[in-house]
């Protein structure tokens, strides 16, 4: 081979050495799989202010769509193709995915502060925060879910246009690779083999096969709550929401504007979490309700008001408070009561996103009460004051400092309450006859309970199903008799027009209330029901 085959295989060994060295730099602080860096690793910590951890809601006619595995999964269960060829699994997972994700979207995402914005690239997010993407982010988002089932896929690049390639085994014992064209809403259809074929023969003829690995830490929807919060989420979007394909932080044009009730464009995947948390000022709750990094903290009764205050005199108190994710944050809203006695206490509160920095964004100045409410969301933005506008993990710290006594200063009526965008599609959707709903969570503090309200329509009544839980997993249901699905005539079908059956959820709240309050529901058997989420 001469000169030009020694270059080549100096050029191949390069290559090879350089990926070695990355996957041994990731097995440090990864595990590997089969001698590979390992995928879908997600964020399990802990922290001090969860007193219910994990929590999550379920049901059997739905695809649990927590992460991509657990999404994938149920797909080939809802199909009945667990245990069915390659193909079938495909074509299963190709209809899920065009009924979940919609391909009207056109545009990117941009996550990030103002000077470090970013496109969206992990997969879970584009699938379940999102919903909507250009060619190549559906494709980032169909592969991912491909390989979460244990198979290889890539996305495939040429002439502008981006596509999914699924690789499977064909009904003839051989393996390859299978295009799928998520924003064409089509497939490439092989007549003579009957098999999904690919885009170019041969294949790699103008195509360029990317991402060899997605992103190893990915998002989930792994969900806590706090003492003193409230989270709801909303098949319907009051105007919350982050534009697609631009990096400004508002809508602009007749796409993105909203009107009340729009399901067209992205309205038809947009849904809506609202995040409340009011931290109960009782001393016995307190701690339980801070994160790390809290201090020399009390509180008191004050004036006929509940006061945050330092513990001690002449030391900083600092209270650090927290909205969790899962969904991106698009407005975000605090507001307090402020007090200090003299000029010389102290009283700052700082913002940090996505554990990021801390940057201050009030410091009281003259002596007395003050009643502040900040916009932390997407009204700073264009303000051009600091947002925590597309972060995810949200802290405020308040910081406290007394010159003589301890409740000289502090803090009362505080609250934080989050409006976050996601993809309605992928939370758990009613369908006509009987639907099993399982509530699960990792653990739960002692002396409190879960009130789950869950609110649906059927035939256009309003319905609640309300629940006190103190013990997991948790079974209950919801029936449907007598309805079915609409048959959607228009060429877009649920990227027009998604959750309008006759037969719909409206929204669902969380909240966590005191145990020896309220009297705890009934769980349905689980030997009854577990069978329902194996069907």
């Amino acid at each position: 081979m001469s000169m030009e085959g020694d270059k080549m295989r100096g050029i191949v060994a390069l290559a090879a050495a350089v990926l070695l060295a990355v996957a041994g730099a990731r097995a440090g602080e990864t595990d590997q799989v089969g001698g590979y860096p390992r995928e879908e690793i997600y964020d399990t910590s802990v922290g001090p202010d969860e007193a219910l951890v994990g929590v999550s809601l379920v049901n059997n006619r739905w695809p649990d769509c927590t992460t991509l595995a657990s999404a994938v999964r149920d797909i080939f269960r809802l199909e009945g193709v667990t245990d069915k060829t390659d193909q079938d699994k495909a074509l299963a997972l190709w209809k899920w995915f065009r009924i979940l994700v919609s391909s009207t979207g056109g545009g990117y995402a941009y996550e990030g502060p103002p000077n470090r914005r970013r496109i969206v690239h992990d997969p879970h997010k584009i699938f379940t925060v999102y919903g909507h993407h250009q060619c190549d982010g559906l494709s980032w988002t169909l592969a991912p879910l491909w390989r979460a089932a244990g198979y290889m896929a890539f996305d495939e690049c040429t002439h502008g246009h981006t596509t999914a390639a699924l690789r499977y085994r064909d009904a003839d014992g051989v393996y390859r690779y299978h295009s799928f064209d998520p924003q064409g809403r089509f497939y490439y259809w092989d007549p003579v083999a009957k098999r999904v074929g690919t885009r170019t023969v041969p294949v790699m003829t103008g195509m360029v096969y990317r991402h060899v690995l997605t992103p190893q830490r990915l998002h989930s929807l792994r969900t806590s709550l706090r003492i003193g919060e409230s989270i709801v989420r909303a098949w319907q979007n009051t105007g919350h929401v982050v534009p697609s394909n631009t990096r400004r932080p508002y809508a602009t044009g007749h796409y993105y504007s909203y009107t009340p009730g729009k399901t067209r464009g992205i309205y038809a995947v947009v849904g809506q979490e609202v995040q409340t948390f009011a931290p109960a000022a009782q001393p016995e709750l307190l701690a339980a309700q801070l994160y790390t990094g809290s201090d020399n903290t009390a509180c008191s009764r004050v004036d006929g008001r509940v006061l945050l205050h330092p513990a001690r005199a002449k030391r900083p108190g600092v209270f650090i408070f927290r909205l969790a994710p899962p969904y991106v944050v698009v407005d975000c809203l605090f507001s307090a009561s402020l007090y200090k006695a003299r000029p010389d206490d102290v009283c700052r509160v700082y913002v940090s996103r996505d554990k990021g920095p801390w940057r201050l964004v009030l410091e009281k100045k003259a002596p007395g009460w003050e009643e502040v409410r900040l916009e932390l969301g997407r009204e700073a933005r264009q303000a051009g004051r600091t947002d925590v506008y597309t972060a995810y993990d949200v802290r405020v710290k308040v910081e406290l400092l007394a010159a003589k006594r301890p409740t000289d200063v502090g803090v009362s009526d505080l609250r934080l309450r989050a409006y976050r965008m996601c993809n309605k599609r992928t939370l758990p959707n009613l369908m006509p006859g009987e639907n099993y709903f399982r509530v699960a969570a990792e653990r739960l503090a002692p002396g409190w309970a879960l009130k789950l309200t869950v609110n649906y329509r059927l035939n256009d009544k309003p319905l609640r199903s309300e629940h006190v839980i103190t013990e997991f997993p948790y079974y209950f249901r919801i029936d449907a008799p007598g309805v079915r699905l609409r048959r959607i005539r228009d060429r877009w079908n649920y990227d027009q027009d998604f959750g309008n059956e006759a037969v719909r959820m409206v929204s669902y709240r969380m909240e966590l209330v005191r145990a020896d309050s309220t009297r705890p529901t009934k769980s349905l058997p689980a030997g009854r029901v577990e069978p329902m989420f194996a069907k």
